[in-house]
């Protein structure tokens, strides 16, 4: 019997008989997301936070766009409940970020931006031994999964999730020649500024201040998506493409 959690959440209309529902994540064989990427994202720091982050999660989109959850009808739910295929389990890279001995994990995004809104704000990188300096509003370092989220509206490229690279994406930079950039996802980032900044994961803030020697790389954790269609499929339904503008 399948047992699944829903973070104290009770999913609407959903009569299901056979799966066990259980109130410890700890115990849950899958963790069922009624609501959108958001929170897929709060459902992901949950499994962080509780050493579980091997868990799958069978996203519903009742947001918006929906590029982490599903759209999917409460038929196809409880029949997944009921018979799940874990063939539709996509893994995803996360990130860890590193100030000052402590981490914090994420799965879309890094972003860095200055605490003093309409400054030149600078920001120096060394990936790996290699140095960068960029100057602008700050700059977002995703994964493949956050290439559709705030790197894609910052002018970064749409990354394939199944690829093993981190976007660095400089955000409304001083520079025509600053450019997006792509690396491989085993690079070590360490970030520098020279003036107070705010880093977000995700969507919150994590620190405020000014970054000395800041850590960001690859996390030692894959997470699980259950998906019922492809990313090109979602790209294409999602973002309009293929579609005639005539």
């Amino acid at each position: 019997m399948l047992k699944y959690y829903t973070n104290g959440k009770t999913l609407p209309n959903y009569e299901i008989n056979g799966p066990e529902r259980v109130y410890d994540i700890k115990e849950a064989e899958i963790f069922v997301v009624d609501g959108g990427d958001g929170s897929i994202l709060r459902a992901v720091q949950h499994l962080f936070i509780n050493n579980v982050p091997n868990i799958p999660i069978l996203g519903i989109n009742t947001g918006h766009v929906g590029f982490l959850s599903n759209d999917i009808t409460t038929k196809q739910v409880i029949a997944f409940l009921r018979n799940p295929d874990w063939s539709k389990i996509e893994k995803r890279s996360s990130l860890i970020t590193t100030i000052d001995d402590k981490y914090f994990m994420g799965l879309n995004e890094v972003v860095i931006q200055p605490l003093s809104r309409g400054i030149l704000f600078e920001t120096t990188l060394k990936v790996n031994s290699n140095k960068l300096s960029y100057k602008g509003d700050g700059l977002i370092i995703s994964t493949p999964s956050g290439s559709t989220a705030y790197n894609l509206s910052a002018g970064g490229s749409i990354v394939d999730p199944t690829t093993s690279v981190l976007s660095i994406v400089p955000i409304c930079p001083f520079s025509l020649a600053a450019r997006p950039l792509i690396i491989s996802d085993d690079s070590k980032i360490r970030i520098d500024t020279t003036a107070p900044a705010e880093l977000t994961i995700d969507g919150v803030s994590i620190f405020k201040g000014t970054l000395q020697n800041v850590l960001i790389n690859e996390g030692p954790f894959m997470i699980n998506l259950i998906k019922f269609t492809s990313f090109f499929d979602a790209i294409h339904a999602k973002l309009g493409w293929n579609y005639s503008i005539r």
